[in-house]
Parts: C-alpha cells; sequence; structure tokens
C-alpha cells in the first residue's frame, strides 16, 4: 500500500474504537470535547486512518506497512 491509499481509508466510531483500541464512549466523549479528527458526512461521523495516524503522532508510511 501507498500513503495515498491510506488518504482514501474512512472508518465508522466503531472501526475507528477498534483500530485505537478504545471503546465507542471514548471515540465519542473526545468527539464532544473536539480532541480527535472528525468529519460528519449526513449526519454520521467518519474518521480518517490517515488522520488518526498523525493525530496519534504514528509515521502514516508506517502503518502503510503493516507495522
Amino acid at each position: 500500500m501507498n500513503d495515498k491509499h491510506n488518504l482514501d481509508i474512512w472508518m465508522t466510531v466503531e472501526q475507528a474504537a477498534a483500530y485505537l483500541k478504545c471503546s465507542k464512549s471514548c471515540i465519542y466523549h473526545r468527539v464532544s470535547r473536539n480532541d480527535i479528527p472528525v468529519s460528519k458526512s449526513i449526519g454520521r461521523l467518519r474518521f480518517n486512518r490517515y488522520a488518526l495516524d498523525r493525530w496519534m503522532g504514528v509515521e502514516p508510511t508506517d502503518t502503510a506497512r503493516g507495522i
């Protein structure tokens, strides 16, 4: 995979919680505090994997390689 592919990966609340290894309530709490990168699309929360990686301080190229 390349970085461009990572830019297109969007996740639901459930997927983002699993990816970040936290609960859905933790995700909702962070969204309410504007403490996590999120997009609202037609009333639904979506999380971009690349934005989450950067927010966590992970180099996106590392996750693209599965590290």
